[in-house]
């Protein structure tokens, strides 16, 4: 009798560990199905996280008036915005469509390339330091972006060249206009609205020259008059232009 009573002793002390085991069994098993639904909630998360960079492969000034930013295509995405600031950690402004240009070419490299230009980047101000970002998107989901691009808008940077036409006599006109920064030449070209008729094509005015005099245009019609500054900036040569409209009376 002694031996059974501590037989069931014995008995009662190992099965207790065994018991704890299987009152813990529901509460792993309700982990275990936890676990996958976070796992996916995470990965979800993480496609739809910016991590990494669309490849910029050039930064330019377009004739004094926008910025280029010139990219590689990021594969999945349906559109690109720009957006831009002050300082580089922000905060940026995304651009609207009527201020950051979009372009794509999808034949001159591989992969296709694409150009966001800031419109109106002259406004900011000359000497400023400005920083951008470009986005892409599938949709409405943000998948890639830039790193933040850094420009400084050199002296130059003004925007479109004024330009401004005046009856100066009998029969004779005279076109004028701002003078570049830096020009060691100037483009005149005045052309009959609406035709290709070019009245008149000059291509090497000095740089110490602002001002053209023309004649023989028609009473009552309507002018193109365009103006070109050519001038050296970081080893590129770029130009400052500048069009107005001009009707004779």
């Amino acid at each position: 009798m002694f031996r059974s009573y501590w037989m069931s002793c014995l008995l009662t002390l190992t099965a207790a560990p065994l018991a704890a085991q299987m009152d813990l069994a529901p509460a792993r098993a309700e982990r275990q199905v936890l676990m996958p639904t976070a796992t996916r909630a995470r990965e979800a998360l993480t496609r739809t996280t910016v991590n990494y960079t669309i490849s910029v492969r050039k930064v330019f000034f377009n004739q004094g008036s926008a910025v280029d930013i010139l990219f590689d295509a990021a594969q999945g995405a349906t559109t690109y915005t720009l957006r831009r600031a002050s300082a580089r950690e922000g905060p940026y402004t995304t651009l609207p469509p009527s201020q950051a240009r979009l372009s794509t070419n999808n034949t001159a490299v591989n992969p296709p390339c694409c150009e966001v230009m800031d419109v109106e980047a002259y406004k900011v101000g000359v000497g400023q330091t400005v920083w951008y970002v470009v986005d892409a998107w599938d949709n409405n989901t943000l998948i890639k972006s830039t790193d933040p691009i850094r420009i400084d808008l050199p002296s130059w940077f003004r925007g479109p060249l004024r330009v401004d036409v005046a009856k100066t006599g009998n029969d004779q006109w005279t076109i004028g206009w701002e003078a570049v920064e830096g020009a060691f030449s100037y483009l005149v070209s005045v052309k009959i609205d609406g035709t290709t008729i070019n009245l008149l094509y000059n291509p090497n005015i000095p740089p110490g020259q602002t001002q053209i005099n023309l004649s023989g245009l028609y009473p009552g019609t309507r002018y193109s008059v365009f103006v070109s500054g050519s001038f050296m900036w970081d080893g590129q040569r770029l130009t400052r232009d500048g069009t107005t409209w001009y009707t004779a009376p």
